[in-house]
């Protein structure tokens, strides 16, 4: 019995830390001015964005950014994240001062090669790499790939506007097509059509790297989330 009671009130202890180290995490914006909604001693944010019957992430966001501003902060768990939605103030953070702000929130996918792409890798690699690819994306290059954009997405049009009369039909696969032939096409020079043929193998061979290969490194990761942030 007095084992029982010592280990209960270890676990209480213990509850009673981590209380009060949530909560002293959830003031992190609140001692900088920084409004935002507020948390749940568990899950931060996480619920409000996750799991709302009503509203999906995107209409959430659109909300508080009308009651906050265009800048508020939320928490992920207990980790804090700052919301920026002023469009100047991004293309700073992303273009004109990219130097100084060089690392992406962790991939929930930990997996070769995605750790290695440009969102993956962290610090002093990170900035080799995009110095790298920056020129790829210049204006001129990128007005040269509009032309194959405008085809992939004229193609995208025509099959929805074949599909009208139809009650109702799958638009996911049909993305997906539009995603891979504009990659495909602009990066790989490869002409692979699959949102005309939606078995196609290279669009088989995504879906599946990203598919069930991750899925329980996914769960995991979000659990940890939850809990952690």
């Amino acid at each position: 019995m007095s084992l029982v009671v010592i280990f209960l009130t270890l676990l209480l202890i213990y509850w009673i830390q981590l209380l009060r180290y949530r909560v002293q995490r959830f003031k992190f914006f609140t001692t900088l001015g920084v409004p935002g909604p507020k948390p749940s001693i568990i899950f931060g944010n996480l619920r409000q964005l996750r799991f709302s019957s009503s509203r999906n992430l995107l209409q959430v966001m659109s909300d508080w950014g009308a009651k906050y501003g265009s800048i508020y902060g939320i928490y992920g768990g207990v980790r804090p994240t700052l919301i920026v939605q002023d469009l100047e103030l991004v293309k700073d953070i992303l273009i004109k001062n990219a130097r100084a702000f060089i690392n992406r929130p962790r991939m929930v996918m930990n997996t070769k090669p995605l750790l290695h792409t440009l969102v993956g890798l962290r610090g002093q690699r990170w900035k080799e790499v995009r110095s790298i690819l920056t020129p790829t994306f210049s204006a001129s290059k990128m007005r040269r790939m509009s032309p194959s954009m405008g085809r992939h997405v004229t193609e995208t049009l025509r099959i929805l506007d074949n599909l009208k009369d139809a009650e109702e039909f799958e638009v996911l696969g049909l993305y997906q097509g539009l995603t891979c032939d504009v990659i495909s096409d602009c990066a790989l020079a490869m002409k692979v059509n699959c949102q005309k043929d939606p078995g196609h193998k290279f669009l088989s061979a995504v879906k599946g790297f990203l598919d069930s290969k991750n899925k329980m490194r996914i769960i995991k990761s979000n659990l940890n989330r939850f809990m952690v942030g």
